[in-house]
C-alpha cells in the first residue's frame, strides 16, 4: 500500500511539475483615476508592452474621478495578491496615507503623471507639470507681447498635476505686470464643466485674449462655448495633452480651434519597462521625467502623421499578440491532455497491483478484528459495571440537591419574619410622614426594596413547593381576557414611564374557564416584567389572547412578545432552567422562567420561546376546561397560597435638586437602578452639578455631548456595562481625560483587577461609605487640577509623561505643540483648522483642551507663542521682530500680553 501512494504522489509530483515549468509570470495593478482619451491611450501603450514581455499580467481599473472608488480599487487588487501597483492618484491628500501604508507594506509602487503628498513610493514617471505650465506661460507671453487679460482654467483642485500647472503658468506671468489672469475655474477635467467655467468667464469680462485650459478635453467646452457668442475669433486657446486621433489635440490645432497645444506624453510603454526594472531588481531611476514640446501650426501636420502610424503599428502588435496567446493556449491544453492520460494508465497497473495487496490485507483484518471484538465485549461488562456505580452517585447526588433546597426554604421562611418586622414599621412611618417630607423619599425606597426581597422569598418557597409536589390547583371559573385586562392596567405608569407601546389584541372567544386564578397571575406578571425588563424605550410590547385546537383538544393561547436584542439559541435551549440569565449584566435571580414553566405544566399546558428578527415571543397554552366539567376533572385542589406581591412601580420625585450651577463641577452618575442613582445625586447634588443615565450606552453618548469632569458608574449594566464603558471613554481622544470610579456589588479580586485594566481610576464595592467616596472623588479632581496648572505652565515643553495624563492626551497635546510651532508666525492660525485638522468639531476641541489643560484653545495657542518669544528675544532680536516671528498681529498687542503672562516687558529679556 505505501507503494501505490508514493508512485501516485511521485506521478501527480511530475504532472505538477511539468505544468509550472513556464516562466514565472508578474501581476501588476494599475489604478487609473479617470476615463478618457490620454488614458486610453496609456491604457494601450501599457497592454502593448506587457504582451511582447511575455510574463506580465495586467489589471487595470478606473474611478471615474470618484476618490472612494479609487480607494476601493486599490484594496481590491490588493486582495488579489499583485506583485507591483501602477496608480494615478485623484486627488493628493485623501490618497497619501493609503499610498504610505501600501508602500510600507513592501508592495512597490509607480505614480504615474500625478504625486503624492510624500516620498514613500517606489518611482514616479510623467511630464514636469510646473514645467509645462511654465512653458505655457512663455508662449502666452509671446503670442500676446507682454500684455492681456487671461482666463485659467484648472483641472480638479485637489489634483497634483492642476496645482503644479497653475503654479509654472502663475510664476511666469508675475514678472509680466501687464498680464493679468482675470478669471480661473475648476472644470475637474471635464469637457462639459469647461464649457460652463468658459461661459462665467465670458459673463464676467468683456475682453479676454487668451484662454489657458489645463487639458484639451476642457478646451474643446470652452471653445464651443466662446463659438455660441461669437467671441472665439478673438480669443486665442491653448491646451495641454496633444493626443492624436479624430478630434483630439492635434487635429483641433489644425482645424484652428487651439492655437497650441502642449504635448502631455503617456509613457505607458515606459511605465511597464519601469515596472519590469523594479521587479527584476535592476537598477533604476525614482525621478522619470517625460519630456514635452509645443504643437502649434508649424509642426502639427508632420505630428498627426507619425502618431497615425505609430498608432496603426500598434494595433497590428496587439492583433499579433492575440494570436500568439491563443496558440499557446492550445499547445498547453494538449500537453495537459497527453498527459492526463499518461498518469491515467499508469494508475490502472497500479491499482492492479493494489487489488492482489488488498486481498492479503484484508485476511489480517479479519484476524484483527476478531480479537477487538473480544476486547469490546470485556469493556463493555466493565461500562456496565461502571454504569451501576453511576447511578448510585446520581442518587446521592439527587438528596443532597433535595438537602440544599430544602435548607435554601427554610432560610427563606427565615428571611419573612424580619422582613414582615421592617414592613410593618415603615407602613406605619409612611402614614405618619408628609411627602414633602425628604424622609418619606428614602422609605419609600426602602418599602419597595422590602417587597422586592419578600417576593424573590416567595419563589423560592413556591419552587421548592413544586419540586416536592406539595403545591396542587384551585381550580376556579374564571374569565382570563377579563383578568389579564385589570393586570395590564398595573403596568400603565411603567408604560408612560418608559414610553413603551403596549398592545393587547383577543379573537373573538369566549375565554371563561376552569384555572388557578392565583398561579395565572403569577404566570402572566413573571412573563409581563421580563418583557418590560428586556424592552428599550420606545419600544412595542405585543400581548395576544386567543382559542386554540390542537390534536383535537381545546387550549387558551397567552402571546407575550416584545422588542429588543432578542434570543440566541443558546438562549431559547436554556431559558427555562433554573439559575440561567440572559445577559450576565442583568440583574435577577434566575428562577422566575423556571417557576413559570413549572406553573403552566402544572396546568397541564406548555410554554415555548422563540426569537425572530429582534422580537422575542413567549407562547403559553392552557387545556381550556369548562366550568361544568370540573366536577368529573378536578378533585382535591383546596390549597393555602401566599398572595402574590406586586412589583409597583416607582418613580423618585427630583424637585428641590437644583444642580444649574455653572462653578460646579459636572459629575455623569450612570446606573441602571433608580434607587442607587437617587442616592448618590442626594450625596452630591450641593456640590456637583449632576447629569444621570440608566445604562452605559446613554452614558456615553452624554460623556460625549457634555463637559464632564467625573464618572461614577455601576459594573453591571445593561446594553453596555461598566467595564466597557470605562474601556470605550479611556480609548477615545475627546473623552479619555474624564476619571472614572466603578461601584460594583461584587468584590471578588477577578473583578477588581479587569475594571483596573479597562482604566478605572477606582475601583468601590457595594455597600460604599459616602465620606469615603466624597472625599475620593474630590481628591481626584484636585489632583486633575494640579495636572491642568502643570500643562499650562509647561506647555512649552515637549514631554507631558512626567504628569500622569493618558498616553492618548500626552499625544494631543505634543501634535497640538508642534503644529503650532510650525506654523507660529501665521497671524491667520485658527482653532477652526486646527480643530478639523485633529479630527474634533471646534465645540468638541475646546471642551477638551479646556478639561486637560484649564485653557481654551486660542489661550494655548498664545501661551506656547509667548513662551517661544523668550527664547528669539534671547538672541538678541528687537520686539517688532519677535512679535511677527512668532504670530502678533503688531508689536503693541505683543508687548501687552508677554506683560500680562510674564509679568515683565519683553525689552527686560537680554
Amino acid at each position: 500500500m505505501k507503494f501505490l501512494i508514493s508512485a501516485i504522489f511521485f506521478i501527480l509530483l511530475t504532472f505538477c511539475s511539468s505544468s509550472c515549468t513556464e516562466r514565472n509570470r508578474y501581476v501588476i495593478g494599475v489604478s487609473q483615476c479617470s476615463v478618457d482619451e490620454w488614458r486610453d491611450k496609456m491604457n494601450m501603450e501599457m497592454q502593448n508592452e506587457a504582451a511582447l514581455s511575455q510574463k506580465i499580467d495586467l489589471i487595470i481599473l478606473s474611478s471615474n474621478d470618484d476618490t472612494e472608488k479609487q480607494i476601493a480599487d486599490i484594496k481590491y487588487l490588493i486582495d488579489q495578491k499583485v506583485d507591483l501597483l501602477i496608480l494615478t492618484p485623484n486627488e493628493i491628500a485623501p490618497m497619501t496615507p493609503l499610498i504610505e501604508e501600501i508602500y510600507e507594506s513592501g508592495i512597490p509602487v509607480i505614480l504615474v503623471d500625478r504625486k503624492i503628498d510624500s516620498d514613500k513610493f517606489s518611482a514616479f514617471i510623467g511630464a514636469d507639470n510646473y514645467q509645462i505650465g511654465a512653458e505655457v506661460g512663455r508662449y502666452a507671453v509671446i503670442l500676446l507681447n507682454g500684455k492681456g487679460n487671461i482666463v485659467e482654467i484648472k483641472g480638479l483642485t485637489g489634483s497634483s498635476p492642476a496645482i503644479e500647472r497653475h503654479r509654472g503658468f502663475y510664476d511666469v506671468l508675475q514678472q509680466y505686470p501687464e498680464m493679468n489672469i482675470v478669471f480661473e475655474g475648476d472644470a475637474g477635467w471635464f469637457r462639459d464643466e469647461g464649457g460652463v467655467q468658459m461661459r462665467k468667464a465670458l459673463s464676467a469680462h468683456d475682453k479676454i485674449d487668451l484662454v489657458f485650459v489645463h487639458n484639451d478635453r476642457m478646451a474643446k467646452g470652452a471653445y464651443e462655448e466662446a463659438t455660441k457668442v461669437n467671441r472665439a475669433k478673438d480669443i486665442y486657446f491653448i491646451g495641454i495633452d496633444g493626443l492624436p486621433g479624430p478630434g483630439e489635440g492635434i487635429d483641433m490645432v489644425l482645424d484652428n480651434k487651439l492655437e497650441a497645444t502642449f504635448l502631455y506624453p503617456t509613457g505607458g510603454d515606459k511605465t511597464i519597462q519601469l515596472a519590469t526594472d523594479i521587479l527584476e531588481k535592476r537598477y533604476f531611476r525614482k525621478e522619470n521625467i517625460l519630456a514635452t514640446s509645443v504643437i502649434d501650426k508649424t509642426n502639427a501636420k508632420i505630428l498627426k502623421l507619425q502618431t497615425d502610424q505609430i498608432v496603426e503599428q500598434q494595433n497590428k502588435i496587439l492583433l499579433l499578440n492575440q494570436r500568439i496567446n491563443k496558440q499557446l493556449e492550445r499547445y498547453v491544453a494538449q500537453r495537459n491532455i497527453m498527459y492526463l492520460i499518461s498518469v491515467l494508465a499508469i494508475l490502472f497497473c497500479i491499482l492492479l497491483i493494489g487489488l492482489f495487496r488488498a486481498y492479503h490485507i484484508k485476511k489480517k483484518l479479519n484476524n484483527r478484528l476478531h480479537e477487538s471484538n473480544l476486547e469490546i465485549i470485556k469493556q463493555k461488562n466493565e461500562l456496565e459495571t461502571n454504569q451501576l456505580q453511576l447511578l448510585a452517585l446520581s442518587k446521592q447526588l439527587e438528596e443532597a440537591t433535595h438537602a440544599k433546597l430544602a435548607f435554601f426554604t427554610d432560610v427563606s421562611h427565615d428571611f419573612r419574619t424580619p422582613l414582615t418586622l421592617i414592613s410593618g414599621p415603615i407602613d406605619v412611618l409612611l402614614e405618619t410622614t408628609e411627602p414633602q417630607n425628604e424622609n418619606y423619599k428614602w422609605l419609600k425606597i426602602i418599602k419597595k426594596n422590602v417587597e422586592v426581597l419578600l417576593r424573590l422569598v416567595n419563589q423560592i418557597i413556591e419552587f421548592r413547593r413544586i419540586e416536592t409536589y406539595n403545591v396542587k390547583l384551585n381550580l376556579t371559573s374564571n374569565d382570563i381576557d377579563d383578568c389579564l385586562k385589570d393586570w395590564n392596567l398595573l403596568f400603565l405608569q411603567l408604560t408612560q414611564k418608559n414610553k413603551i407601546r403596549f398592545h393587547y389584541k383577543t379573537d373573538d372567544s369566549y375565554f371563561t374557564f376552569m384555572f388557578d386564578l392565583e398561579k395565572m397571575e403569577r404566570i402572566y406578571f413573571n412573563l409581563l416584567s421580563n418583557a418590560f425588563k428586556f424592552t428599550e424605550k420606545g419600544g412595542n410590547i405585543y400581548v395576544g389572547l386567543s382559542k386554540i385546537i390542537e390534536d383535537e383538544q381545546d387550549f387558551i393561547q397567552i402571546t407575550i412578545s416584545n422588542t429588543g436584542n432578542g434570543l440566541s439559541d443558546d438562549d431559547i435551549n436554556n431559558i427555562f432552567e433554573r439559575f440561567y440569565r440572559v445577559e450576565s449584566h442583568v440583574t435577577g435571580s434566575g428562577i422566575g422562567l423556571a417557576l413559570v414553566k413549572a406553573l403552566v405544566e402544572l396546568h397541564g399546558g406548555s410554554i415555548a420561546a422563540v426569537s425572530k428578527n429582534n422580537l422575542t415571543t413567549f407562547i403559553v397554552k392552557i387545556p381550556y376546561i369548562k366550568p361544568q366539567e370540573s366536577v368529573n376533572k378536578v378533585e382535591d385542589r383546596i390549597v393555602s397560597y401566599e398572595i402574590f406581591l406586586h412589583d409597583k412601580d416607582f418613580e423618585i420625585d427630583d424637585s428641590g435638586f437644583d444642580n444649574e450651577t455653572d462653578d460646579k463641577y459636572t459629575m455623569l452618575i450612570v446606573d441602571d437602578n433608580e434607587e442607587i442613582r437617587f442616592y448618590i445625586r442626594s450625596i452630591f447634588r450641593n456640590k456637583y452639578h449632576i447629569i444621570e443615565a440608566s445604562d452605559g450606552e446613554e452614558g456615553l453618548h452624554l460623556a460625549y455631548e457634555n463637559n464632564i469632569d467625573i464618572i461614577i458608574s455601576d459594573v453591571m449594566m445593561p446594553k453596555i456595562d461598566g467595564v466597557e464603558l470605562c474601556t470605550k471613554i479611556k480609548e477615545d481622544i475627546r473623552v479619555c481625560h474624564i476619571p472614572i470610579v466603578l461601584l460594583t456589588a461584587c468584590s471578588l479580586d477577578e473583578q477588581r483587577i479587569k475594571g483596573f485594566e479597562s482604566g478605572a481610576d477606582a475601583y468601590i464595592s457595594k455597600p460604599f461609605n459616602p465620606q469615603i467616596l466624597e472625599v475620593r472623588i474630590q481628591k481626584m479632581l484636585e489632583n486633575r487640577q494640579k495636572i491642568r496648572k502643570s500643562l499650562t505652565e509647561n506647555a512649552f515643553f515637549q514631554n507631558q509623561n512626567v504628569l500622569n495624563i493618558s498616553r492618548l492626551d500626552d499625544e494631543l497635546i505634543l501634535k497640538f505643540r508642534n503644529y503650532v510651532l510650525e506654523r507660529i508666525s501665521d497671524t491667520n492660525l485658527n482653532v477652526e483648522d486646527i480643530s478639523s485638522e485633529f479630527g474634533f468639531s471646534r465645540a468638541q476641541f475646546y471642551r477638551k483642551m479646556k478639561a486637560i489643560t484649564n485653557q481654551g484653545p486660542n489661550e494655548f495657542i498664545r501661551t506656547i507663542r509667548l513662551n517661544r518669544s523668550i527664547e528669539i528675544l534671547k538672541s538678541g532680536k528687537t520686539v517688532s521682530e519677535v512679535a511677527y516671528e512668532v504670530g502678533f498681529t503688531s508689536p503693541s498687542y505683543f508687548t501687552k500680553c508677554f506683560k500680562e503672562f510674564f509679568h515683565k516687558n519683553p525689552s527686560e529679556i537680554y
